[in-house]
């Protein structure tokens, strides 16, 4: 989604590197062992998405990339798609997600029909917008309307006490996908090109 959600709580601490440098697979439960493209046990189509239904917004995405190497990669990549809109957090985890995915789109199994024509319509050039807070400014997830953005700390409980918006450039040929999910279009690409950032004032 093209918003962040800050972590809180007793004895919560970001790490003093860049959390984004570090290997995602030791963000939450253990699989630093894994790799992409490793085999584990087989699991199927429908057993994965049983998976995803059973988590949370909150542990969702990190039950897809534990199942990327068990699936067949197109049926992971459908269900990746299906679930993407219903995870939160998905920052934590974009550095195994840029390596599963790649940056170059379209990924077809991610989208719908309705969501593939949306992406063969997009512009070479796209302007993006996303609100988050200030550890959250790489995130894969951007809106392609602004007020929708802005309309997302007034929604969200779990937005940053300080939200900014940021506007970013970003060029068709590496946005993976296009959701519709949220009644709104939402870019996946972990290539956009930061343009500016401004606070969200109340």
């Amino acid at each position: 989604m093209p918003y962040g959600r800050e972590p809180s709580g007793p004895g919560f601490a970001y790490p003093a590197e860049d959390r984004f440098a570090l290997d995602p697979l030791q963000i939450g439960t253990p699989l630093s062992s894994k790799k992409p493209g490793t085999r584990g046990t087989r699991v199927t189509a429908a057993e994965a998405y049983s998976a995803a239904a059973f988590a949370d917004c909150y542990s969702r995405m990190n039950v897809l990339v534990e199942l990327a190497p068990k699936m067949e990669r197109s049926d992971w990549l459908t269900l990746l798609g299906e679930w993407w809109s219903g995870c939160e957090n998905v920052e934590f985890h974009q550095g195994m997600l840029k390596a599963l995915l790649g940056t170059r789109g379209p990924i077809a199994e991610m989208m719908s029909a309705e969501e593939r024509e949306r992406w063969d319509a997009l512009s070479d050039e796209l302007r993006c917008y996303r609100v988050c807070g200030k550890k959250y400014v790489s995130g894969p997830s951007w809106s392609l309307d602004a007020g929708v953005a802005r309309q997302f700390p007034k929604v969200n409980p779990f937005v940053a006490e300080e939200p900014l918006l940021l506007t970013g450039s970003v060029r068709k040929e590496t946005v993976l996908a296009v959701k519709l999910d949220r009644g709104a279009p939402e870019l996946i690409s972990f290539s956009v090109r930061p343009l500016s950032v401004h606070e969200l004032r109340p």
